[in-house]
């Protein structure tokens, strides 16, 4: 995985992470100016998981493909954020919670303003959100796997009612690791 429990300007962009098996998950963000754009996590016990009190300031977490091995959290923030790009674009599948994030707001901006969970696709989650941050007006939340055969290391999209069906038409789907 990639860590970086400390301040400041941690980026995964485009890498690919395969089974993760620490507390910690397959990406670890310290505080401000972190983010993950366009990764696939593939069989990890944890996602991507901030950890702070002002994680990903002006930065967020888009475009990712985030599957689990049945257990741990999708994407995780463990404190309060000010956040001007939040969690969005994902695809989040097969965790006992799909996104976790602070059960109180903070005191500079306070929940909701700028921060939230919008077009992302929950699938396969025990519980699918925890904490302020719940489904955005976008989120869709699958009935079927979306995968043509993760089984096999296939994240394309398949053509399932409820699944891949159910978000192949979106439009920000060709930054997704794993479509097409």
């Amino acid at each position: 995985g990639m860590y970086n429990p400390g301040n400041y300007g941690m980026n995964a962009i485009n890498c690919v992470f395969k089974d993760s098996k620490n507390s910690g998950g397959a990406i670890l963000l310290g505080n401000s100016i972190s983010s993950a754009h366009g990764n696939l996590c593939i069989n990890c016990t944890n996602g991507v998981k901030i950890t702070g009190n002002s994680g990903n300031y002006h930065s967020g977490l888009t475009y990712n493909t985030i599957v689990g091995d049945g257990t741990g959290t999708g994407i995780e923030a463990s404190a309060y954020w000010r956040v001007s790009n939040p969690f969005q674009k994902n695809i989040v599948s097969n965790f006992l919670v799909g996104i976790a994030t602070p059960t109180t707001s903070g005191v500079d901006m306070p929940y909701p303003a700028r921060m939230g969970t919008n077009q992302n696709a929950l699938h396969n989650c025990t519980t699918n959100y925890t904490g302020l941050w719940q489904a955005g007006p976008d989120d869709k939340l699958l009935t079927a796997d979306p995968f043509t055969d993760s089984s096999a290391g296939d994240y394309s999209l398949n053509s399932t009612a409820g699944g891949g069906a159910e978000i192949s038409g979106l439009d920000w789907l060709s930054d997704v690791p794993g479509y097409g």
